[in-house]
């Protein structure tokens, strides 16, 4: 006699039901890749949407759940819907540490630097969605 037995594999960790959640609001993106700030203590991390494109955050949007690295699935408060993300590096101090590692990663996946700023802000990055200022929200508290 032959017994087998299959396993589902969770693909992705989505700790947000589960406590060691944070909230954290989106604070500059740049096509796939994007940097949040944490409403805690105000460090940053950087994330790769692993999603569809129209499921990307759009600036000041509040993200939840765990930030740790590796790939996971987070929940998109404002616009109401999971995100599946890989976060690539948390614990960024400052916004300027935030934007060169977010350039950083974007350079190694083009081999070109987005550009930021509101001179720059009518160019379109390589899939077309437009590049941004910093978030508006710099310093404010998250409810």
């Amino acid at each position: 006699m032959l017994l087998a037995s299959c396993t589902k594999r969770h693909y992705y960790d989505d700790d947000y039901n589960n406590g060691g959640t944070e909230d954290a609001f989106v604070y500059e993106y740049a096509d796939e890749f994007f940097t949040v700030q944490f409403d805690r203590d105000g460090r940053f991390a950087v994330l790769e949407s692993l999603d569809d494109v129209s499921y990307w955050p759009e600036l000041d949007e509040l993200i939840r759940g765990n930030f740790g690295v590796g790939r996971k699935r987070v929940y998109n408060v404002d616009a109401g819907f999971n995100m599946n993300v890989r976060v690539i590096e948390t614990n960024i101090r400052s916004d300027i540490e935030a934007q060169d590692a977010l350039d950083y990663y974007y350079f190694q996946r083009y081999g070109e630097y987005p550009e930021f700023g509101a001179a720059k802000s009518n160019l379109k990055l390589k899939n077309g969605r437009q590049k941004i200022n910093l978030s508006k929200r710099q310093g404010a508290t998250i409810k």
